[in-house]
């Protein structure tokens, strides 16, 4: 009898469903932002950007199933606030963005410590150069200034009145600067230092302030974030504690052309 019983309870147990995992749709601009987002267009380009690596490894810790969908900026944030889409990569702050989603906040204020990255743009020069950057301007410019294709600073460079030559990696930026073939490089903080530090160059410094610097988060769409106050605690919870030790451990394969 107690057999039979056993038998009837593990053919119950075997033909209940197995417990699904959680999806998150998170859609992202169909333009890249190298290193964090790489690649143009529809799809999902290997490597796929830290950031995506990054929502990667939050979704393999809380047992998440990701869908990445790209398209255009607007195009995220509207279906973002519609609800359509559970969160958005990779998004700076600002009041009127607020309306479109949910950040990581803290006193009333993002918060810094759970953001996806910071994408800070730094003027390289060599050691003894004059040229300087003022938060504003340029002084003693005397040459071009050399950033990686399709980088957005590119444009900025190019609105500030400086000359720019555009290249294909960070490696050929700090070949053509050490050969005095270029004034000075504008390259994302974290790509250039790590690529200095593995080539072992010298003779390299970075100029103060940075000539652009913001927090990117990931967005929540506030409809998620009502029915999943805990899971959506726990995602940015995740992403302050794995984004130093996935972005260290996998920056190196981002180190060459995008």
């Amino acid at each position: 009898m107690l057999r039979a019983a056993w038998f009837a309870s593990a053919f119950l147990l075997a033909s209940l469903p197995a417990q699904a995992r959680d999806t998150l749709t998170i859609g992202l601009n169909d333009r890249g932002a190298y290193p964090y987002v790489a690649g143009e267009g529809a799809a999902i380009a290997e490597p796929p950007g830290l950031a995506i690596d990054l929502m990667r490894a939050v979704g393999e810790r809380l047992r998440i199933d990701l869908r990445f969908v790209r398209m255009p900026g607007l195009r995220v944030l509207s279906e973002l606030q519609d609800g359509d889409l559970d969160a958005a990569l990779l998004y700076s702050h600002s009041t009127d963005r607020e309306a479109f989603g949910a950040y990581p906040m803290r006193d009333g204020r993002p918060d810094p410590a759970r953001r996806i990255a910071t994408l800070s743009y730094v003027l390289y020069r060599p050691v003894g150069s004059r040229l300087e950057w003022t938060g504003e301007r340029f002084l003693n410019l005397d040459g071009r200034i050399g950033a990686n294709l399709n980088y957005s600073i590119v444009e900025d460079l190019r609105n500030l009145g400086a000359p720019v030559v555009e290249v294909r990696s960070t490696a050929d930026s700090f070949r053509m600067l050490l050969a005095g073939r270029i004034a000075g490089v504008a390259d994302h903080a974290v790509v250039a230092d790590a690529y200095l530090a593995a080539a072992g160059l010298t003779g390299i410094e970075k100029a103060r302030p940075p000539l652009r610097e913001k927090a990117y988060y990931l967005m929540l769409s506030r409809q998620y974030a009502a029915a999943h106050a805990e899971r959506a605690a726990a995602i940015w919870e995740a992403i302050g504690e794995l984004r130093d030790p996935t972005t260290d451990r996998l920056l190196p394969r981002y180190l060459g052309p995008p």
